[in-house]
Parts: C-alpha cells; sequence; structure tokens
C-alpha cells in the first residue's frame, strides 16, 4: 500500500527535453494551489517542475510554515538535464492528510556549481478562491497595530505579533492561488512614517494611522479589506470570536456576507483544538464604527474604505485558557486558513462585482473642452453582465483621491456588452466628454450603472478615478474675498463657491449666485435650498449652506 501510494505521488519525467543555453541553472515551477483534496484537477494535487540547465542531484521536500520537513519527494536523486515533473496530494511522510495552510517547498540542486535551494509556497485549502481568473483579484489585508502601538500585551505576548503572524501567513496562500494581495504592513513597524498629518485635520495622531491604512487598500482597488486582531476588554471575563462589520454602508449587504463566511470558517478551524479547557465561542457578526468600516465623515473619517470591509477579533488575549490557544504557532496557521476559506466562500458567491480602469487619461485639459476616455472593466463577479452601462461622472478633486460619497455629476455614459462572463475584461470608450469651463483640478469617477439607479460601487467595486487639471488652478482668494464650499444635494456633487466683492459666485460658470446655482451644463437642474452665510471679508476660506452632518458643507 505504502509503495503504491509514493507511486502515485511522486510522477518522474525522465529523459525530459534538455534546457536552453543561458537559462538559470534550476527553476521550480508550481500549479494547482490551493490543494483541495476533493476537487477535480487541476486542484486535486500539486504539480511541480524542475528544470536543470545541466545534470545534478535534486532534493525535494515539502515543509511547514516554520520550516520543520513533512514530506520527502526527492532525497538527493541524479537527474539529467532537462525538466522533471513531480506532485504532492497533500499527504506527509507517514500518509496523513496535512492541515490546511501554507506550505513551504524546498528544492535543493546540487551540481558543479555546488547545491542552489529554491523555494516556493503552496497551500491546502477546503476551497478554491474565485476560479474564473484569481489573477483578477485584489485583496486589502490589515494585521492591527504594529511598531510602538503593540496592542493587547499578556503572558509576554503581544498581539501586534500574533497578527502579523497570521496575516503573512494568509498572504502566503492567496498569493500561492493566484490572488493579488496588498498588506498594510509587514513588519512590526507603523504604517504613518514618517508621522504625517494625512487625515487633513491639523493634527498628527493615532487618527492618521487608521486612515492611511484605508488608503492602501483603495489605491489597491481592493476587491475586500480584511483587518486582522486579537482581542482583550482587561476584565479576563470573555473569550471567544466575533467579526465586525459597518451596517450603514451602500456595500453593508456585502460586508455582512463576508462577515458571516470568515465567522464561520473561524469556529470551523478552530474546533479541533478544544479540549476539557476550551472550546470555541461564537460571538457573531457585529456592527461598529472601527475605522476600517464607518462611513465618511468630514471631522472622523475623510476617506473610508471603499469596499466591503471586515475586522476580525480570533480570540480574547485576556482569557488565560485563548491566550494559550492563540501562542500555539499550529493555531495561528489554522486562523490563517479560516481567514482564507471565508474569502474564498465570499469571492465564490459574489455575484456581482467589477475592477475599473481608465486607461492613459489626460493629465490636463483646456476650459471647456470635450475629452474621449478609455476604460477597461473586469467582471469580478460570479454572473455575466446583463444591463450595464458605464458612467463618467466628474467631481471637484480632493487631496490624495476622491472618498466622499455622492456620485457627481454625469458626463457621459455608454453600455457594456451582455454576457462579459466572470473574469473576463472589455474595454470601452466615452467620447465628447464636456469638460467644465472653470480652471482648477477635477476628478472623473468611472462606475457601472445595473438596470435600475444603484451602481457596482455602491456595492462595493471601487471607482476608477483620474484627476485633470483644467486650464489654470482656481485664483488664490484675494484680501476682501473668500472660498466656501457648497454641496448640490440633488446630485451629491460638492462645488466650489469664490466670493469676489462681497458677492458669492459660481466658478463653474463664473455667474453670480443669488438664491440658485448657475448650473453647469447648461440643462442640469440647479441647486435647491442654497443657504450662503456670511464669510469674514478678510477670510482665506470659508464654509457655506449646511446639508447634514455627512455632507461637505
Amino acid at each position: 500500500m505504502r509503495a503504491a501510494l509514493l507511486a502515485l505521488v511522486l510522477l518522474l519525467v525522465a529523459g525530459g527535453a534538455p534546457a536552453v543555453a543561458g537559462e538559470p541553472p534550476v527553476r521550480l515551477v508550481t500549479s494547482g494551489s490551493p490543494l483541495v483534496t476533493d476537487a477535480p484537477a487541476p486542484h486535486d494535487a500539486i504539480r511541480l517542475t524542475v528544470t536543470l540547465r545541466d545534470p545534478a542531484t535534486i532534493g525535494l521536500r515539502i515543509l511547514r510554515w516554520d520550516g520543520t520537513p513533512v514530506r520527502t519527494l526527492a532525497a538527493d536523486l541524479p537527474h539529467a538535464a532537462g525538466s522533471h515533473l513531480f506532485s504532492w496530494d497533500g499527504r506527509d511522510d507517514a500518509g496523513a492528510l496535512v492541515p490546511e495552510g501554507p506550505w513551504r517547498v524546498e528544492l535543493v540542486a546540487g551540481g558543479g556549481d555546488g547545491p542552489v535551494r529554491v523555494e516556493r509556497i503552496v497551500a491546502r485549502a477546503a476551497l478554491v478562491p474565485y476560479p474564473p481568473a484569481p489573477g483578477r483579484i485584489v485583496v486589502a489585508l490589515n494585521p492591527g497595530h504594529g511598531g510602538p502601538d503593540s496592542g493587547a500585551v499578556y503572558g509576554g505576548r503581544r498581539e501586534s505579533d500574533a497578527n502579523l503572524d497570521i496575516g503573512l501567513q494568509l498572504r502566503a496562500m492567496l498569493e500561492a492561488s493566484g490572488i493579488e494581495v496588498v498588506m498594510t504592513r509587514t513588519a512590526d513597524r507603523a504604517v504613518n512614517l514618517p508621522r504625517r498629518d494625512v487625515s487633513g485635520n491639523g493634527i498628527v495622531d493615532h487618527g492618521d494611522e487608521l486612515v492611511i491604512r484605508n488608503d492602501i487598500a483603495n489605491g489597491a482597488q481592493a476587491a475586500l479589506f480584511v483587518t486582522l486582531m486579537n482581542n482583550a476588554y482587561g476584565c479576563h471575563c470573555v473569550r471567544g470570536t466575533e467579526t465586525y462589520t459597518n451596517r450603514h454602508r451602500t456595500w453593508s449587504p456585502e460586508g455582512v456576507d463576508l462577515a458571516r463566511a470568515i465567522q464561520a470558517a473561524h469556529l470551523r478551524h478552530l474546533a479541533p483544538f478544544a479540549d476539557r479547557r476550551w472550546s470555541p465561542t461564537d460571538r457573531g457578526v457585529r456592527s461598529w464604527d472601527f475605522a476600517s468600516v464607518r462611513p465618511w465623515s468630514r471631522r472622523v473619517m475623510p476617506r473610508p474604505a471603499l469596499m466591503p470591509s471586515v475586522l476580525v477579533e480570533s480570540l480574547f488575549m485576556d482569557d488565560p485558557a485563548e491566550l494559550r490557544v492563540l501562542s500555539r504557532p499550529e493555531v495561528r496557521t489554522a486562523l490563517a486558513a479560516a481567514y482564507f476559506e471565508g474569502i474564498a466562500r465570499f469571492l465564490s458567491e459574489r455575484r456581482l462585482a467589477v475592477r475599473m480602469e481608465l486607461l492613459d487619461p489626460p493629465a490636463t485639459a483646456e476650459p471647456g473642452a470635450t475629452a474621449d476616455l478609455s476604460a477597461r472593466v473586469v467582471n469580478t463577479g460570479t454572473v455575466p453582465s446583463a444591463g450595464w452601462v458605464l458612467e463618467a461622472r466628474i467631481v471637484p478633486a480632493e487631496p490624495l483621491y476622491y472618498a466622499r460619497p455622492g456620485r457627481g455629476l454625469l458626463l457621459g455614459e455608454v453600455p457594456l456588452p451582455n454576457g462579459i462572463a466572470p473574469g473576463d475584461a472589455v474595454e470601452a470608450v466615452l467620447t465628447g466628454l464636456p469638460l467644465p469651463p472653470a480652471p482648477g483640478d477635477w476628478t472623473v469617477l468611472l462606475d457601472v450603472r445595473m438596470r435600475g439607479e444603484r451602481t457596482l460601487a455602491d456595492r462595493g467595486s471601487v471607482r476608477a478615478q483620474a484627476t485633470i487639471r483644467i486650464g489654470a488652478a482656481l485664483p488664490a482668494a484675494a484680501p476682501g474675498d473668500g472660498i466656501a464650499r457648497i454641496i448640490r444635494p440633488d446630485l451629491g456633487l460638492p462645488g466650489v463657491v469664490v466670493w469676489r466683492d462681497g458677492l458669492p459666485r459660481d466658478p463653474l460658470a463664473g455667474q453670480e449666485l443669488r438664491g440658485g446655482f448657475a448650473a453647469w451644463p447648461a440643462d442640469a437642474p440647479g441647486l435647491r435650498g442654497v443657504r450662503p452665510v456670511d464669510i469674514a471679508p478678510d477670510s482665506a476660506a470659508g464654509m457655506a449652506g449646511v446639508y447634514g452632518d455627512d455632507h461637505p458643507h
């Protein structure tokens, strides 16, 4: 039985074609990751292709994340130059199936130039994440705390270290499966370094550290954003696993789906470690205003996460039993596998999502000019497109990028083909888009509208955007003038009002603003309910028109 098993696991293609001169002495290519034991090919085994430029001995082993060997596939056997195929079925040397998690493949090739060591990461998992095209998906991971902010510290163990260890293993599993990953941190350090005011409130504090982590996820146009944490209330009286999202976002249904998938996977992966002193406790999915999930707020969160986001508290470090469990390396690997399973399940069940990109947008334009914009739209959901329309809208530019609520003013739209399959992309051109007649920096936003009025940005697909400088920038306020911000409540479009000679003027059209709005374009609906307030004559900036706590005003 053992001999038959080894014969199935180890496939050697002898006499392979010789390697081409000029190639590296040794190459190792893996395929089939993640290994899902009950899945059909290509995920039923990990296939390992070793290419030798010259004859050499091959040592090929499977290692745990910490480097402990669990399986030997080739023990320093001589091989001819060329390509040789090996296979791993996910079992150790004793024939037992290894746990889900990241696994290292170590190749040591010995020849005339001395030994060469090559390592690759593969994953064993319960699910394949986004089988149509994993390379189309970007996942943002945020290991909580870091640097001087260690989080909870109990029994000499720092939460920031546990969060990072789990996050690095999760990244390894996702990347081994073809998913692109961005990390807010990969070492024990803060992210906002050197420390600066990234929130724009004039203060450098911990809030800037939280905002810049959102910036990383938004800049990557991630499909989802996961903050990895472990818990402590300080009372030594609570234990369990809980997952947070926010129920006041347009993408809240998707956020709840992601939270439920990760929460359920946590309980499944922690169950094997239960004993008479401890078992996993389900504290459920909850809503809270953590920085990584909260809505836009001018004062508190100027740049929220724009995609479905969750914050997961895996275990309570101030509970002695849970700290003991979390301290075990195999448990942290199981937690990484739990995150992976939840993410994979969410991606396999998310019906509607896209990834959008503006292709070579103009950096500058003349006031009142028209523009043609090319865009690429990738279907990252699980159903073909039907009735989709690509919209281009415009808003006054914000520092860094535009993350406020509101869609902006419609410049133009173009229907997208029906039947864009999951994982496929199309390119579209929006022609003759009317740019503002007013000078300044403006941001063009891309979104996909479905049948009806709801858009995929509402469901957590990050809008593509590009800033265009129209003519010269708006002049600075002269003595006796002021600058104010307003919002068009009908469109959610922030605007700028420049006060000249004591009168508010609309820079979109350069006309006097008297209880209405000099609309642009000419057929756009007027501004309703504007109530400019006085601005001190010597003020360089001010605010006018109040329309609610979470609107610019």
